[in-house]
């Protein structure tokens, strides 16, 4: 699945940290997932890769910063599930 971030004004150099939930809400199966930033060296996920049982929600941290200027209303990050 793919979704946005969107980390709205950012200057160049400054880190901003995104804070979101992320859901399995099967009863019985067991996600791994995987986030893809291998075309968005400015984006990092902690954790980057995991598990998520069933039921169970994981908090995920998103660091965005900007090394050069750039002009994107959202990040398009892809999760490998």
């Amino acid at each position: 699945p793919d979704a946005d971030l969107s980390s709205g004004a950012l200057p160049v150099g400054v880190q901003k940290q995104l804070t979101f939930s992320f859901s399995n809400n099967s009863t019985n199966t067991i996600y791994r997932f995987e986030w893809d930033t291998e075309e968005l060296p400015e984006i990092s996920f902690s954790p980057s890769v995991g598990h998520l049982q069933p039921g169970a929600s994981k908090e995920i941290v998103a660091t965005i910063m900007a090394t050069a200027p750039m002009s994107r209303d959202a990040l398009p990050v892809a999760v490998k599930v």
